[in-house]
């Protein structure tokens, strides 16, 4: 009787150690699948991520050429591009602090020239530069139209003025109607980068060097959330 009954307490023990067993084994099964899925999210958030900035970084290279020699055209400020098989709509803005020669009234050139510390016989050239110019339908699409000589005085413009790439070439018979002109350097452009119909898209400043090799940097990187109408910042 001894040993039948110590036989029923080794049985009963060994199918509570299986039970204790197999429930751990489920929960173990359980915390290793939602991990999977944490890591399946996250693998698709940084191939998302990179998609975007691929398309950014695309964007940015192509904006840097000439109008006519872009393989993207960003009629009146728009394109659709399709990277990987997702097709993104892009939308450019222009984003600056500086002065844009060809729009700004003079006295508003002026004064952001003596802000900047411009001489005054220099400012004097640079606005009778201006005044002609527009007198002669003529804007300017880089400082470098400017009689400036001097590389320091050049720089010293640029700190203050920009042209914003002349927005559209005049005079110069180009069927570009409504294209988004070659921005200058130290132009800052907002860029917003939707993958359609997706309700969250991506709206970045990016700043644009003039380096053929860089020609833009990320300032700033934010995701808005249509749907929720959430904006989450991601700074660069």
């Amino acid at each position: 009787m001894k040993r039948a009954s110590d036989t029923g307490y080794i049985l009963a023990g060994a199918t509570l150690s299986i039970f204790v067993l197999s429930a751990l084994a489920a929960g173990l099964a359980a915390l290793a699948i939602g991990e999977l899925r944490r890591v399946k999210a996250a693998e698709d958030w940084l191939v998302e991520r990179s998609l975007y900035e691929a398309v950014v970084a695309l964007s940015a290279a192509e904006l840097s050429l000439e109008p006519d020699a872009r393989t993207l055209r960003f009629d009146d400020a728009a394109e659709t591009l399709a990277v990987e098989g997702s097709r993104f709509d892009v939308s450019l803005a222009w984003e600056s602090e500086k002065i844009d020669l060809n729009a700004a009234r003079l006295e508003v050139v002026e004064s952001a020239g003596r802000a900047a510390g411009l001489a005054d016989a220099g400012l004097e050239a640079l606005l009778d530069a201006l005044a002609a110019r527009r007198d002669d339908a003529r804007p300017l699409r880089l400082l470098e139209d400017l009689p400036v000589e001097d590389a320091q005085r050049l720089a010293c413009l640029r700190s203050a003025y920009t042209v914003f790439g002349g927005r559209r070439r005049l005079g110069e018979q180009v069927d570009l109607v409504g294209a988004f002109d070659r921005p200058t350097p130290g132009t800052r452009l907002a860029m917003t980068v939707r993958l359609a119909p997706d309700g969250r898209y991506a709206e970045v400043v990016v700043l644009m060097t003039g380096d053929p090799v860089d020609p833009a940097r990320i300032q700033d990187w934010r995701w808005v959330d249509e749907s929720s109408e959430t904006v989450c910042l991601d700074g660069r």
